[in-house]
């Protein structure tokens, strides 16, 4: 009897402890699934702001390929500026430096027209001094040469005339007249022969002094008796003077 009184408080004590076990086992397992529902809820959260933060990190993508993109644009359209720029530049440093070789011409060509109307205006000079000389001149055709070098008035060679036919010199020929002015600013000369000597512009006639050559004058201008020649340059030191004697070649 009293063992069994035992056993059964030991079943009993036995049943308590069990029960207090399985009280304390499904307390912890609620308060664990509690703890897990939790976390997951937790990390649902954390999910879903991820996925919010990676749905902004797209579209924030999404602009900066859309600004690359417009950048790209950007620059290409710049280096088509740039490389239109440098072909104008170069188009333009062409046109400049054909532009400056027209302006050299240009400028070539106003010196040569420069030295031309500088030549005209020594010409023009030349010949508005001539012709007052020349005029000046014209009354002197009274006067008669002598291939001796001595003048002869209309009287004395009427009272001892003197055939130049009969002197035969073959290096002065016909016509034959004399240096009555000579102009050395101008190198030019006035002699006694004109239109009715036959001379004409164009004509070189040699000048004599003693019966040597001198030099050699070209006729420009032609009046009645007198004409007006430039002096011809052959480079000696012999220097044409008045009264010198001419006469065609």
């Amino acid at each position: 009897m009293r063992l069994k009184a035992i056993f059964t408080t030991s079943i009993l004590t036995f049943s308590i402890a069990a029960a207090a076990v399985l009280f304390l086992t499904r307390q912890s397992e609620a308060q664990y699934r509690e703890a897990l529902q939790a976390t997951l809820d937790q990390s649902l959260k954390t999910v879903e702001i991820a996925g919010v933060r990676l749905q902004e990190m797209g579209q924030v993508r999404q602009q900066i390929e859309t600004e690359i993109t417009l950048l790209r644009s950007q620059l290409d359209d710049q280096e088509r500026r740039a490389q239109q720029l440098q072909e104008t530049l170069h188009k333009e440093r062409q046109e400049a430096r054909s532009t400056r070789q027209e302006l050299d011409q240009v400028k070539q060509a106003m010196a040569q027209l420069e030295d031309q109307l500088e030549e005209a205006e020594r010409t023009r000079r030349r010949l508005e001094g001539r012709v007052p000389v020349a005029r000046a001149a014209e009354p002197t055709r009274g006067v008669n040469i002598s291939w001796d070098g001595a003048p002869k008035t209309a009287a004395a060679s009427e009272a001892r005339p003197v055939e130049l036919e009969t002197i035969s010199v073959a290096t002065n020929p016909t016509p034959k007249g004399k240096v009555l002015v000579v102009n050395k600013e101008f190198d030019f000369v006035v002699i006694d022969l004109g239109e009715q000597d036959s001379i004409e512009p164009g004509a070189i006639l040699s000048v004599f002094r003693n019966r040597e050559m001198v030099g050699k004058v070209q006729i420009d201008e032609v009046s009645e008796r007198v004409a007006a020649a430039s002096i011809i340059s052959d480079g000696s030191e012999s220097e044409i003077l008045e009264n010198d004697l001419v006469a065609g070649l």
